[in-house]
């Protein structure tokens, strides 16, 4: 019997040259205003955020290019997640501690007027039929 999907709207991050899978406690260091802003907002609410790869290596801090990725720049699958810390360093930089969730599909990204990224999200759940076959979670 196919499960109900549950669908969300997160505040996002996308991760260059990391995959956080379920289960993983992971820390990484912020640098894009945005995803700073974003994580602060998620903190100080539920702590649910949602986690990605992104296809292409990390552009350089200073360079131009650090515009927010869209979601041809993201890899599909993602984790929800939880934020347990989030700390701000010396320097400007925010590290946070999270720990991964459940897979889930990215439906959407966007990015708000403060360059937040927000993404919708459905959880993975075993017999969800839209699912790629390679993607499939096998029973338990």
């Amino acid at each position: 019997m196919e499960k109900a999907l549950e669908e969300f709207r997160l505040p996002a991050i996308v991760l260059h040259g990391i995959i956080m899978l379920p289960g993983m406690i992971m820390h990484f260091d912020l640098h894009r205003p945005g995803d700073k802003a974003a994580m602060e907002d998620a903190f100080a609410g539920d702590q649910t955020v949602f986690v990605a790869t992104g296809k292409e290596p990390a552009p350089d801090e200073e360079s131009e290019e650090n515009d927010a990725p869209t979601l041809e720049d993201v890899l599909p699958i993602g984790l929800r997640a939880r934020l347990k810390q989030l700390i701000r360093m010396p320097g400007g930089t925010t590290r946070v501690l999270v720990e991964g969730n459940e897979r889930a599909r990215l439906l959407s990204l966007e990015e708000n007027a403060g360059g937040k990224l927000l993404a919708d999200i459905a959880v993975l759940r075993e017999g969800n039929s839209w699912l790629p076959k390679e993607l499939s979670m096998p029973a338990s």
